[in-house]
């Protein structure tokens, strides 16, 4: 089976459109999945908004769709152009790269362009361990985040 395919739509400061989106694959839904998926995807955007400034205003499934926000940030630091670049890996070893707009520089670890996704109790910990219970990889295998480095615009 397939897997399904989570959509997220990003608002930055300076849009009134979504300024940028993020696909991540999930596992399909089915009659064990459709029962856990609504709380998981929460808890994945609350981990998301504790790393992007961004507002998130849709959410996407192969199955269904959601409007969830159109109010834009009312930070000017969210910006499309600051991204984090998640790198994570399946347990096949494939590596996988996606990016998260309008990210939270003020949670950059000192003296790094990371966030700190190792340190429990952290916003990035919080994240990571969100990110590996909601995200599979193409093949539908489990992933383990690598590293969410800031970056500019890609």
């Amino acid at each position: 089976m397939a897997n399904a395919l989570y959509e997220l739509s990003f608002l930055d400061n300076t849009n009134s459109d979504p300024a940028a989106k993020m696909t991540v694959n999930t596992p399909q839904l089915d009659a064990a999945t459709v029962l856990t998926i609504g709380a998981e995807a929460a808890a994945f955007r609350a981990a998301i908004a504790g790393v992007s400034l961004a507002t998130i205003s849709a959410e996407r499934f192969t199955q269904f769709h959601n409007n969830i926000s159109s109010a834009r940030p009312g930070s000017v630091a969210a910006q499309n152009e600051n991204r984090w670049l998640i790198r994570d890996t399946d347990t096949a070893g494939n590596n996988y790269r996606h990016y998260l707009p309008c990210a939270k520089l003020s949670l950059l670890a000192s003296g790094t362009e990371f966030l700190d996704i190792n340190t429990a109790l952290t916003v990035g910990n919080v994240f990571r361990l969100a990110w590996e219970l909601f995200v599979v990889s193409k093949a539908g295998l489990p992933v383990t985040v690598d590293s969410v480095q800031f970056v500019g615009h890609r």
